[in-house]
């Protein structure tokens, strides 16, 4: 995995990547476009439902200024 992390990333660029260990599926790569494409559309259905959750707001946003 860790020779092969920049090309993993990207290719999550344009697809998430997913990570497994011992054949089981345990974290995804994916762009950020995408994850914070995957928290507005979560926060809209909650707020739909009128259902708040902080820890999830709180996540909800990646500092693209880290690299």
């Amino acid at each position: 995995m860790a020779k092969r992390f920049s090309a993993y990333c990207d290719t999550a660029l344009n697809a998430p990547v997913v990570i497994t260990k011992n054949g089981r599926d345990r974290l995804v790569l994916l762009s950020v476009d995408e994850y914070n494409y995957l928290i507005d559309l979560i926060e809209e259905q909650r707020g739909r439902a009128g259902d708040a959750d902080v820890r999830l707001r709180s996540l909800a946003r990646v500092d693209q200024s880290v690299t």
